[in-house]
């Protein structure tokens, strides 16, 4: 039975909502993205979770690599491979979100007539590797390495920055700058850069500053993890730190205190990906699709 876009829609909240109840979810949907270098559109954050939440209620399986009915009929990778592969006959696409948009006349306040963007979303469909056959194809689930410096990184926000001198405490932020140390490693550094700036988006409002400390910690290096891993860095301690945070908390506890926090973990990834612009600095690089991207964060005033 085909599923309504509605039901998408739902269903999509309801995966992205509970993803930190299973840190496992966030290597499978950033596995996705790194094979999606290979010269294959990098979806979504949502709607790989959307896709393999399918996959695997059909197959038992994870998904590897989507892309849509005509990319596999025509496989080029960037370095020019032709790749013969295409879709298995009687296989069901799976379907993930596409925005798009239309204005509607109005009347406001005044009985003027205005127009408004109304945002709206259609099904499209999508198959993932395992639903294909032809050519052998290895999914390349390296993140490379890249050697970015710190600044490189650093560099691409307002936010004000400085190198601490302490050992022991990675980094931190008070809302208003944020600290790393000078005696970890650089990598480890940016991955500490990408932590800190979470917490600064996340935790510094009213809405959010009364979450206890595992919530915050367990937000943080999720979207640490997200970002670090969309660069290449390989990050290992993260799923060990969110399970860390967590290890005292029962399945049920565990679940209630995490549901509903993973949209903001995935919209906060997303936005530092875009708004530091991650897919220019890549393409420096090395070749990668790139995202899109907005305007750098600004700090609070």
């Amino acid at each position: 039975m085909a599923i309504s876009t509605n039901e998408l829609v739902k269903k999509q909240k309801e995966l992205v909502d509970t993803i930190l109840t299973k840190p496992e979810e966030l290597e499978k949907i950033i596995n996705v993205q790194l094979a999606s270098r290979q010269g294959f559109h990098q979806y979504t954050l949502n709607n790989i979770a959307l896709a393999n939440w399918q996959l695997w209620s059909r197959t038992g399986e994870t998904i590897e690599l989507l892309a849509p009915y005509s990319k596999w009929q025509k496989i080029k990778l960037q370095d020019g491979t032709k790749i013969h592969r295409h879709v298995k006959k009687g296989e069901t696409a799976l379907r993930i979100l596409a925005p798009y948009t239309f204005t509607v006349k109005e009347e406001n306040a005044d009985g003027e007539e205005v127009e408004r963007t109304v945002l709206k979303f259609k099904s499209v469909p999508v198959f993932d590797l395992s639903q294909t056959e032809g050519d052998p194809f290895e999914v390349d689930f390296t993140s490379g390495k890249f050697n970015f410096t710190l600044d490189e990184i650093t560099s691409r926000t307002k936010i004000p920055f400085h190198l601490s001198n302490k050992e022991i405490t990675r980094g931190y932020t008070n809302g208003e700058a944020i600290w790393v140390s000078k005696h970890i490693s650089v990598n480890r550094q940016i991955c500490t850069f990408f932590h800190e700036l979470a917490h600064y988006l996340l935790h510094f409002n009213a809405d959010r500053e009364e979450f206890d400390t595992p919530t915050k910690e367990l937000e943080a290096e999720a979207v640490a993890y997200l970002c670090s891993s969309y660069i290449g860095i390989e990050n290992k301690e993260s799923p060990a730190y969110i399970r860390n945070w967590t290890k005292s908390y029962d399945d049920d506890e565990r679940t209630k205190l995490l549901k509903g926090n993973g949209s903001k973990v995935l919209q906060t990834a997303t936005k530092i990906i875009d708004n530091l612009k991650l897919s220019e600095l890549l393409s420096s690089k090395t070749t990668v699709p790139t995202s899109s991207t907005c305007n750098k964060i600004e700090v609070k005033e």
